[in-house]
């Protein structure tokens, strides 16, 4: 791709793209390690405790320890050592290790897209999960989470089973997986599967604390939820006041140089997420979040660089953006991230 001859276009194209790019970035991510970072020394201890025993085939400390190797910030993804790491937690039982190996290869930001890979380790993962309950034996919320997502959508290729989905959603939404609240909100409140033991206001509640402790994926839900017109006024503004009460949670944590949070902000300032939508501010804290050593700032970087060369209106701002979309792009992809290696593959 020669930038001088990259295509100008006008500056609401730019923004619009970056926006749809990083909606979308904060769905597939903000679930991912969304809370503060511990103590540097404090985490390391802690590691190092669960390394000895997922190394003694611990599976539970095993799913920890591939999750710091495939999601952490705290240093360069080691795509192996999860591997690794992921399959002894689910030879032991923990079905999640091969759920999380299924949206490795489904997702391709580690390694190349693999479709029919990913499906096996779904399948391994349904028939582990499955077995554990044949055999009368106890399954962890994360493992239910894995299970409903699979029946939900249709991971292994069986057909969507959807009431039964929403059974292990919402058992794992009650221990606490935030992942789970998420999915079983969107169920209940906009498509209409509220359980005979709860109520919306029940769920109304689950979603609101969740958002108010600062979780993205939970403000992004409650604000799309509140401008439902289903739900009463009182319940719509619920929702919304804690939608902003998490943002503002969420940013004074991310000025205290979190790095995930710092880039969660950033998304919402490019979204206009319960603030004014600014590109500036975005900017600003993407870069703060990647000279931190997020390697996702560093990859949404890379392509705001990458589109802003399409809206660029001189040969040397094309060239400034192409030089600044190549330094991003390099950077996240010698700390391990496949997507910038692919894209520099086909970006001169």
């Amino acid at each position: 791709m020669n930038p001088i001859k990259e295509k100008r276009d006008r500056p609401a194209l730019r923004i619009a793209c970056i926006t749809i790019i990083l909606i979308l970035a904060i769905i597939q991510s903000a679930s991912q390690d969304s809370r503060a970072t511990p103590d540097p020394i404090s985490f390391n201890e802690e590691f190092q405790n669960r390394l000895k025993k997922a190394d003694l085939g611990d599976p539970a400390s095993a799913f920890e320890v591939a999750r710091f190797y495939h999601k952490d910030i705290r240093g360069p993804r080691d795509f192996n050592l999860a591997v690794k790491y992921y399959e002894i937690s689910g030879k032991n039982g923990f079905c999640s290790g091969w759920y999380e190996l299924g949206m490795i290869y489904s997702n391709g930001k580690l390694v190349k897209k693999d479709i029919p890979l990913a499906e096996r380790f779904f399948t391994m993962s349904k028939n582990c999960y499955e077995e554990s309950v044949q055999n009368g034996m106890p399954t962890s919320p994360i493992d239910q989470y894995a299970y409903g997502m699979i029946l939900k959508t249709d991971r292994t290729g069986e057909g969507i089973r959807r009431s039964l989905a929403f059974e292990h959603l919402l058992r794992s939404a009650a221990s606490g997986i935030s992942e789970s609240v998420i999915e079983v909100s969107v169920m209940c409140l906009l498509e209409g599967m509220i359980p005979e033991t709860l109520n919306k206001d029940d769920i109304i509640d689950m979603l609101s604390d969740l958002a108010l402790s600062g979780d993205v994926a939970a403000i992004s839900t409650s604000r799309q939820i509140s401008e439902y017109n289903e739900l009463t006024e009182l319940q719509r503004n619920k929702l919304s006041s804690s939608a902003k009460g998490g943002f503002e949670l969420l940013t004074a944590e991310a000025s205290l140089s979190d790095p995930a949070l710092t880039r969660y902000a950033a998304l919402c300032y490019f979204s206009g997420i319960e603030t004014k939508q600014s590109e500036e501010n975005g900017i600003s804290y993407l870069l703060i979040s990647a000279n931190l050593g997020n390697i996702d700032a560093m990859f949404d970087l890379a392509e705001i660089y990458r589109i802003r060369i399409m809206s660029s209106m001189s040969d040397s701002e094309i060239l400034e953006n192409h030089q600044k979309a190549i330094f991003w792009y390099k950077l996240a992809a010698n700390r391990g991230d496949i997507r910038s290696k692919i894209t520099l593959e086909n970006f001169k």
